[in-house]
């Protein structure tokens, strides 16, 4: 819990807990449910990416980089499915990248 007062001479005291990007949590056990999220979903973008041709393992990275950020930053998974999400992280660095791939490459890849 954060709380805010005032000490005996008249400063302010906050106190409070330290949250990580990595782990969106100060502690507990839901860094190490983060931590496999984002192993599957790398595992899942690696098999994206092998399936269009022409992405290494460098795209691989970026595109679970904005996993990361899509997970614990900005709660955008909950509710998509998560091939979608990856989909969509991994087409981001395809257009970042200048890469000639376009969705409906992504969406002949896709269950």
């Amino acid at each position: 819990t954060n709380s805010v007062a005032f000490d005996d001479h008249g400063g302010i005291v906050h106190t409070g807990e330290f949250v990580s990007f990595e782990t969106g949590k100060g502690r507990g056990s839901g860094r190490v449910h983060n931590e496999q999220t984002i192993e599957r979903a790398k595992r899942r973008i690696r098999e994206i990416a092998s399936a269009l041709k022409g992405l290494d393992q460098i795209h691989v990275d970026r595109a679970t980089r904005f996993y990361k950020i899509a997970l614990l930053e900005h709660h955008f998974t909950s509710g998509r499915r998560r091939d979608l999400v990856y989909a969509a992280c991994l087409y981001l660095v395809c257009r970042l990248e200048l890469k000639p791939h376009m969705l409906i490459d992504f969406s002949d890849v896709l269950p």
